[in-house]
């Protein structure tokens, strides 16, 4: 019987090496043409006329395209002719594809995310040049210039208003393993919380020495950007930080860290002593009250000054400082006992910069722990007892408060 339709030819079917390469090919001359749309929209939003009206009184006409140049934008190197303008009042800069650009920002901050995650300078080229192509700039100079753009937002940070109002600040000296082998660099580290129980990554510096002079810069700073009161500072037993905190705020309380205390009585008994002695050292840092405190920080003293009198000196010594937590409401005691907040933060820390011995810099440094912290402070909860700030805060501001029930 004839046919009535005729029969439909078949198409050859391509490999899947040939469909994968035609699908690549037809995604590049997509974006192509999507960003080249765009760059030339934004030459009209310039000039404030389309390409087919006359340009009238106003000044500036379109000149051509410079040379085409590839352009990494994702894991697709496209081919991009950027738009010039000549004759304008006003010199013409692309927002979108700045001049000598050959990454588009996202791009940029995949590359800074995997250096802070961990991988080296010198790992991006053998581990993203087949992801990335042939034509993506990914030398180890590269790679450096682009974690230089983003130290502005270090800059940015250290510059920025503080507004909210701190009741609490924990402060903390931390060294790392970072930088010239002959150059032991620490960072001065401010956390603070304010009167909503949130927690806040305040200060940040790089210094050689966690001397007066060094936290007096920190102090003094926050200072200027807005904080400038607070009810109490916690802090481990380093007399530079004291001095410089008493002088820029005088009116706060003072609490040196349980953790630092242990340690420093602990290295100063024999070690057939320390599981006993650290006991003692937790029943006192967990007492009910100053008065019990107190007691059992004399009845531990008393029984190591005979035979370990440096360990009986270091018991007794700074109680007021030791014990200044007791003048706040009992939800806060376990935050304000230690400087467990910064150091818990630095522990993951301290897994990135280990691997980073040949950082040359503690400008380098600086910048990776901060963005490391600052990727931490997402996941920080408010501070127990949080309800009960607001009376700490008009606690130590009796003349603001009085003066706000009266407007």
């Amino acid at each position: 019987m004839k046919r009535l339709y005729a029969q439909t030819p078949a198409l050859a079917k391509p490999s899947r090496e040939d469909f994968l390469a035609a699908l690549e090919d037809a995604c590049r001359a997509k974006v192509s043409e999507l960003v080249q749309a765009v760059l030339i929209a934004e030459v009209d939003e310039f000039l404030g006329r389309l390409r087919s009206e006359r340009a009238g009184a106003r000044s500036g006409y379109r000149d051509g395209y410079e040379a085409e140049r590839t352009v990494t934008y994702g894991s697709t190197p496209v081919a991009i002719r950027r738009p010039r303008v000549r004759g304008s009042e006003t010199r013409f800069e692309s927002q979108i594809l700045p001049p000598y650009r050959r990454r588009f920002e996202d791009v940029d901050a995949t590359l800074h995310e995997l250096w802070i995650q961990g991988l080296s300078t010198r790992d991006f080229e053998p581990c993203l040049r087949a992801l990335l192509g042939e034509q993506t700039p990914l030398s180890p100079s590269t790679i450096s210039r682009v974690n230089q753009q983003f130290h502005d937002d270090y800059e940015k940070w250290c510059k920025r208003f503080i507004a909210n109002e701190f009741v609490y600040l924990w402060a903390d000296g931390v060294y790392l393993g970072t930088g010239p082998g002959d150059e032991r660099r620490v960072m001065l580290v401010v956390i603070g919380v304010d009167r909503n129980g949130d927690k806040a990554l305040l200060a940040i510096e790089d210094a050689f020495a966690e001397s007066e002079e060094s936290w007096a810069l920190v102090f003094e700073s926050l200072k200027k950007r807005g904080l400038k009161d607070v009810a109490l500072l916690v802090a481990d037993g380093a007399q530079g930080i004291w001095a410089a905190f008493s002088k820029a705020y005088p009116r706060a309380k003072q609490q040196r860290c349980w953790l630092h205390k242990t340690r420093n009585v602990l290295d100063k008994v024999p070690d057939r002593l320390r599981t006993q002695t650290l006991a003692k050292l937790r029943e006192i840092m967990h007492a009910e009250s100053r008065e019990k405190a107190k007691s059992l920080i004399d009845a531990l003293a008393r029984s190591l000054e005979r035979n370990y009198s440096k360990a009986a000196i270091c018991v007794r010594d700074d109680q007021e400082r030791m014990l200044a937590y007791f003048a706040f409401p009992k939800a806060h005691w376990k935050h304000l006992r230690t400087t467990n907040i910064i150091e818990s933060n630095f522990d993951p820390v301290r897994s990135r910069t280990d691997v980073c011995k040949r950082l040359r810099s503690g400008t380098s440094a600086t910048y990776l722990v901060y963005a490391l912290l600052v990727r931490r402070t997402s996941r920080w909860r408010k501070l127990n007892g949080h309800q009960e700030l607001q009376r700490v805060h008009h606690a130590m501001n009796p003349r603001r408060l009085a003066t706000r029930k009266a407007a």
